[in-house]
C-alpha cells in the first residue's frame, strides 16, 4: 500500500477500515486517537474518533500538519475500547512542505537565516516560544504584510545601476522596490536594504507569534498599563494602523515611505 501524502498546513481526514487489520468485531465501540511525529512526540492528545460500520475516521486539523522540513511523518494511533480490553491500530502518512522560500519574491530570508538573525536579537519572545513550523508560517505571513508598505531605495545612497532595471521609477531621487520581480542577485546588490528588510520581517513574524504584547494591547484600545508599582498612560487618540507593527516599521528606516504616490 502506497504512503498517503498531504501538503503541509492542510487538514487531513483518515478513514481506516478495521476489517483489513483486526479480526475482532470492533464496530460501535468508543474510539480515540493520538497523533505523533517521526520522533514519537505527541502532537495531538486523546481525541474522539468516529467508529462507523468498521471504519475509524479521524479528523486532524491543519495546525498538526505544519512542517519546516521538506517532508515529515505523522503516525495516527487509534485505541478501541471493547469488552475484551483494548485494541490499537495505527496508520501513517506523509506531509510535504509547500511553503515557498524564494528570495526575495516570497521572503527576504530563509528560515535558517532567520534563526541566525534572531540569535543576536533581544525581545523576540513570540519567535523564541514558537515551533519551527509556526516560525516558517509567520515568516511567510509577515512578508505578505510588508509588501503592503511603500518600499523605496533612494538613488545615490545604495542603489546600483544594475539593480535599477527591476525597480519601477517614480521620482528622480527615489525608486519604488518591486519585490515580486527583483532577482536574488539584484537583492544581494543592496546590502543595506536587504539587512533592513530581513530585520523587519523577523520582527513582524515575532509580533504575529505573540511578541510585543503591549503594542497589540494598544491597538485593541488599551489606555493604561500597570505592572507592580509602575503605571504607564497612553494617548487618547487611536494609534495609527499600519500593515506591520511599529517596531518592524522602525527597522525599515528610510526604506519605507508613507506618501500616497511618487511624483516626478
Amino acid at each position: 500500500m502506497s504512503q498517503k501524502r498531504f501538503s503541509s498546513g492542510t487538514p487531513v481526514t483518515l478513514d481506516l477500515d478495521l476489517a483489513l487489520i483486526e479480526r475482532l468485531e470492533l464496530s460501535g465501540y468508543q474510539t480515540t486517537f493520538i497523533v505523533k511525529d517521526e520522533r514519537g512526540n505527541i502532537l495531538m492528545g486523546d481525541t474522539s474518533a468516529q467508529n462507523i460500520n468498521g471504519h475509524l475516521i479521524a479528523n486532524i486539523p491543519l495546525s498538526i500538519n505544519l512542517t519546516s522540513s521538506m517532508r515529515a511523518l505523522r503516525r495516527v494511533i487509534f485505541t478501541v475500547e471493547h469488552p475484551e480490553g483494548k485494541a490499537q491500530v495505527s496508520q501513517t502518512y506523509l506531509i510535504e512542505s509547500n511553503v515557498p522560500f524564494v528570495v526575495p519574491a516570497q521572503s527576504a530570508l530563509t528560515h535558517d537565516e532567520a534563526i541566525l538573525l534572531a540569535s543576536g536579537l533581544a525581545r523576540l519572545s513570540g519567535w523564541e516560544n514558537a515551533s519551527d513550523a509556526q516560525q516558517r508560517a509567520a515568516l511567510i505571513e509577515s512578508y505578505g504584510q510588508i509588501k503592503k508598505l511603500n518600499l523605496r531605495i533612494v538613488r545615490g545612497r545604495c542603489l546600483t545601476v544594475d539593480a535599477m532595471s527591476v525597480l519601477d521609477e517614480y521620482a528622480r531621487d527615489e525608486v519604488r522596490v518591486n519585490l515580486e520581480t527583483m532577482t536574488l542577485a539584484e537583492f544581494d546588490a543592496q546590502p543595506e536594504f536587504k539587512a533592513a528588510l530581513q530585520l523587519c520581517q523577523l520582527i513582524q513574524a515575532d509580533y504575529l507569534l505573540g511578541g510585543n504584547d503591549l503594542e497589540q494591547d494598544r491597538n485593541d484600545g488599551l489606555m493604561s498599563s500597570t505592572v507592580g508599582e509602575t503605571s504607564q498612560m497612553f494617548r487618547m487618540s487611536v494609534p495609527l494602523r499600519l500593515p506591520v507593527c511599529r517596531r518592524a516599521v522602525e527597522a525599515l528606516g528610510r526604506f519605507v515611505t508613507f506618501r500616497v504616490g511618487y511624483e516626478r
